[in-house]
């Protein structure tokens, strides 16, 4: 698994990283598949102290929606071949 994040990072964008989740999904025991996580915390924010997507505080980092399209565009190109 870490061989096959370390080849995507070395695709990415500056700045832009995959690593693998500490948490477990369920459905993916059952199914192939993954989950991905789109960072998108604003500057001027250390990681995991920036308001979640659930707070009506949250602040959207809109850059990362560019990466976040482009990443779902290869996955389903890839999927495609």
């Amino acid at each position: 698994m870490q061989e096959l994040l370390d080849e995507a990072n070395g695709l990415l964008t500056e700045g832009v990283r995959l690593r693998r989740s500490i948490h477990r999904e369920p459905v993916l025991e059952r199914v192939p598949g993954a989950m991905v996580s789109l960072g998108t915390r604003p500057d001027g924010f250390a990681e995991g102290t920036a308001p979640n997507a659930h707070s009506n505080r949250y602040l959207l980092q809109e850059d990362a929606l560019a990466t976040g399209v482009a990443m779902y565009a290869a996955v389903a190109l890839e999927f495609l071949k």
